[in-house]
């Protein structure tokens, strides 16, 4: 056998399921599904959302506050995993890391809807009157990949 598959499918028992818990309506479908792979999943969420509820998850609580969560999650994150998330900071930060990023409803984040996003708020503020000056955003094409049950 090849040392690169090896090394691949090394990561890809590695990889780890991190999820932005405090906000997540798919939490229950993300750790089943989950298990039915084998694949850790890591439940990131504020002290406020405490349950007494066990999850067939790893559950690490931070302190309320902003970002608390997304810190943590991004110190957690290594390469390869995948962050589920509806924060598009967040998705940011991971990103740079090299995580693959899904949005709850199951479509990847991507650094170039990440932009389109930053562009469109510099266009709403400039509408608000503070400039007069557009960025052009007709080039850059939303790539919304679905992700099924089977693809996780």
């Amino acid at each position: 056998m090849d040392k690169e598959d090896v090394n691949e499918r090394e990561r890809k028992r590695a990889m780890k399921i991190i999820i932005d818990a405090d906000a997540c309506p798919v939490q229950d479908v993300v750790i089943e599904e989950s298990a039915k792979r084998g694949k850790d999943v890591i439940l990131v969420k504020s002290y406020a959302h405490y349950s007494n509820v066990e999850q067939e998850a790893e559950v690490i609580y931070v302190d309320p506050g902003n970002d608390s969560a997304d810190y943590k999650i991004v110190q957690l994150a290594v390469p390869g995993d995948i962050i589920i998330t509806q924060d598009y900071g967040l998705a940011a930060l991971a990103l740079e890391k090299n995580c693959k990023v899904l949005h709850h409803t199951g479509f990847y984040i991507l650094k170039i809807e990440l932009m389109r996003c930053y562009l469109n708020a510099i266009n709403q503020r400039n509408e608000e009157g503070a400039s007069k000056e557009f960025v052009d955003l007709s080039h850059l094409q939303m790539n919304r990949k679905n992700i099924s049950k089977s693809n996780l």
